[in-house]
């Protein structure tokens, strides 16, 4: 068994996939045996309500603790991210460091002789998101750096990642992305995509019906406003959009705009464990991703969402992306239609409204696929990855 510590530089609590990702499967990793710390930035004391919210029993063997930073610099993208710059004694003595993020960068900068293996977690490039930030629409990682600071930060990526003892990638859209841009030396990898729960056996409806829901952030990067448009051409149907974020004002009125205002219901944020209880209103569920504004959307992402509307029993109509064809897996899991045109979506969800043998087909398929996509298998991923790594740094 290992003892595993995690680093990424997050408040807790909070909103964002990324800690439910990482906590679901430190629980799952717990009950497998091994020992699993969060690092983040500021936890409060006993998260245990919060964890709760999760789906995380009381009985959790996870520690959380926080990031004791020994000094603070300017931010490397965008001024919401710090550089932190910590020591290796903060972290215990684990047989395996996973490290994500910016977080990521500085731990692997504070080179000691005697530091544990780490193994990187990349669910994008921070270069190639700056980049796009900068140019506002999607570029990949084959552009060249706009500006001498994002240079600076595709150098600095690129020489902190040559030093990781392994890879966990969250697909293999950026695992190739990362292989490419930076030449990673050959060393022990492994793509873990998003989890899940097994399949949802019990449900409790929260609220009346719905035709058609999204679960995500609010925001034109998540495909929300394609999800909502998609009303102009369904006439009588109704839409639940589960999540809260920065968009949620231009969200409404965008909804307001369009004329579907009084068949869009806005839930704001729900928690994890009630979000499979709205999900089984809906008789379909929407995961618009658009092509143009992002990579991650585009080609790196492993969709939450997808697995979650497939563990409620609700069939998926996508977009037609490389992240989406990865998350899906099966072509028979998923509707997918052209990215960002909300008529060739609606014009699908028109069709399964009236064919609810085709919708079953869908839940089927969708169902076959979770025993893969589990927190267990993702879990199972991670702890043999992290065994090939002790391994190796032993030789």
């Amino acid at each position: 068994m290992l003892d595993l510590s995690y680093v990424y530089d997050v408040p807790i609590p909070n909103q964002f996939a990324a800690s439910l990702q990482i906590l679901k499967t430190g629980h799952a990793l717990t009950e497998q045996g091994h020992g699993f710390k969060f690092f983040c930035s500021n936890p409060i004391r006993k998260p245990v309500s919060w964890l709760r919210t999760l789906g995380i029993p009381t009985s959790h063997k996870i520690e959380i603790h926080p990031i004791r930073p020994g000094r603070l610099l300017q931010p490397i993208v965008r001024q919401r991210v710090r550089r932190l710059v910590f020591a290796y004694s903060s972290l215990g003595d684990p047989d395996c460091i996973i490290a994500r993020g910016p977080a990521l960068i500085n731990v692997l900068q504070v080179q000691k002789p005697s530091r544990p293996p780490v193994i990187a977690e990349i669910h994008r490039l921070e270069w190639v998101a700056a980049n796009e930030a900068y140019a506002g629409r999607r570029l990949g990682a084959r552009a060249d750096p706009l500006t001498k600071r994002i240079a600076q930060i595709k150098q600095r990526e690129q020489s902190a990642l040559a030093l990781a003892d392994g890879y966990l990638f969250v697909s293999e859209g950026v695992r190739a992305a990362a292989t490419q841009a930076f030449r990673l030396p050959d060393k022990p990898a492994s793509v873990a995509p998003s989890g899940v729960a097994s399949r949802v056996r019990s449900i409790s409806e929260v609220g009346g019906p719905v035709d058609v829901v999204f679960l995500g952030k609010i925001e034109r990067r998540k495909g929300v406003h394609t999800a909502i448009a998609v009303l102009k051409y369904l006439q009588n149907s109704r839409l639940a959009v589960i999540g809260d974020g920065d968009w949620m004002g231009e969200a409404q009125a965008l909804a307001a705009s369009l004329g579907v205002k009084n068949r869009v219901e806005f839930t704001g944020y729900v928690p994890p464990s009630r979000v499979a209880g709205h999900l089984a209103r809906a008789k379909i569920a929407l995961c618009p991703l658009p092509a143009d504004l992002d990579s991650v959307s585009a080609e790196y992402t492993s969709p939450m969402k997808i697995v979650d509307y497939m563990a409620a029993g609700v069939p998926v109509v996508a977009t037609d992306l490389p992240s989406v064809r990865e998350a899906v897996g099966c072509p028979a899991a998923a509707c997918l239609v052209p990215s960002d045109d909300p008529q060739a979506m609606a014009d699908c969800v028109a069709e399964l409204l009236e064919d609810p043998d085709h919708r079953q087909r869908l839940i089927e398929a969708g169902h076959s696929m979770l025993s893969a996509r589990s927190w267990n298998a993702r879990a199972d991923i991670i702890a043999n990855l992290a065994e090939e790594v002790v391994t190796a740094r032993s030789k």
